[in-house]
């Protein structure tokens, strides 16, 4: 008779844990609108967020199990950087082209200083994780406000000039597994970029007055929904729907043809995206010439565990 007493608390506290779990995960849920909150709640629902941040004590390089730190380090670096030389970008070339058109055009437009408003817009929504140096995120959250002002001309000034400083550029690489392959295997993690949290920062700004220009140009394809404002996957699977769900009431035949590219924004030309931006889309010469000084002289170093690699030149 206890045995069957104690069965029966176990279960019953079993399906109580599995309730409460469950009504945990519902309000977690309830009002997100956004994909990205929504996958962390699934992904701590099913513990691959758990799986993915595991240490990395060795690899297999060559079929030999490594697992001293900096030749790890070495063999992540390889698989993050992408050898073909054609993806490098020539800021030498694209500087002489922005010159023409700055000399073809009658009065040079003035460029427009950053604001306090534009900043606090910025950081808005901005979670102050990463330390500056040796300043703690926490320190940089508090003493923000008295930043403000002083960081309006410093982004003036490098937008002014076009010339982005190194320390903006420099990475914090923390590997992160891809979930599948073999965790031995260097070329199934993925980099993380930690940035320093003013270069967070100042992308915001790029990023806002970039949109601005695109939008304006009235060039952009209606049906592109990635990294637009007001739209994400969700927008886009709900049209993809309603063209499948249309197409079989008129009983068509619907075929479908996904397409993943093998690391895509890796493979990304410079030269011919900051081409494009300038040809088509018209982007202020002061945002180009920002952009290609931020894509020059990239650095990284990778951290694994508690160690801390040397530091990796991107391009």
């Amino acid at each position: 008779m206890g045995n069957y007493l104690h069965g029966f608390s176990v279960v019953k506290f079993k399906l109580q844990f599995v309730k409460q779990k469950k009504r945990y995960f519902q309000s977690r849920l309830n009002g997100l609108v956004e994909s990205r909150p929504i996958w962390d709640v699934i992904n701590e629902l099913t513990g691959r967020n758990l799986t993915k941040s595991l240490p990395i004590l060795s690899l297999k390089i060559d079929d030999i199990v490594v697992s001293d730190s900096a030749i790890i380090s070495d063999s992540l670096a390889n698989s993050f950087i992408v050898p073909d030389s054609t993806t490098q970008f020539n800021r030498q070339l694209f500087e002489i082209s922005l010159q023409d058109i700055d000399k073809s055009r009658d009065v040079t437009p003035e460029i427009p200083l950053v604001t306090e408003s534009e900043i606090l817009s910025a950081v808005k929504n901005y979670k102050f994780r990463n330390k500056w140096g040796e300043f703690p995120a926490s320190f940089l959250k508090i003493t923000f406000p008295a930043l403000v002002i002083p960081l309006t001309f410093l982004f003036s000034s490098i937008f002014i000039s076009g010339t982005v400083p190194r320390c903006f550029k420099n990475a914090i690489i923390k590997p992160l597994y891809k979930n599948k392959g073999s965790k031995m295997d260097p070329h199934n993690y993925r980099p993380i970029s930690l940035l320093p949290p003013l270069s967070k920062i100042f992308e915001k700004i790029c990023k806002s007055r970039l949109n601005h220009e695109v939008n304006t140009s009235g060039k952009l394809h209606d049906e592109q929904h990635g990294f637009r404002n007001r739209r994400s996957c969700i927008t886009a699977l709900t049209i993809f729907s309603q063209d499948i769900a249309e197409a079989l009431d008129e009983g068509e035949m619907v075929l479908v043809v996904f397409v993943d590219l093998k690391k895509a924004f890796d493979y990304v030309i410079i030269n011919i995206l900051l081409v494009s931006l300038r040809d088509i889309y018209k982007i202020s010469t002061y945002l180009l010439r920002t952009f290609g000084s931020y894509f020059c002289d990239r650095t990284f170093s990778i951290s694994i565990n508690s160690f801390k690699s040397r530091t990796y030149l991107v391009n």
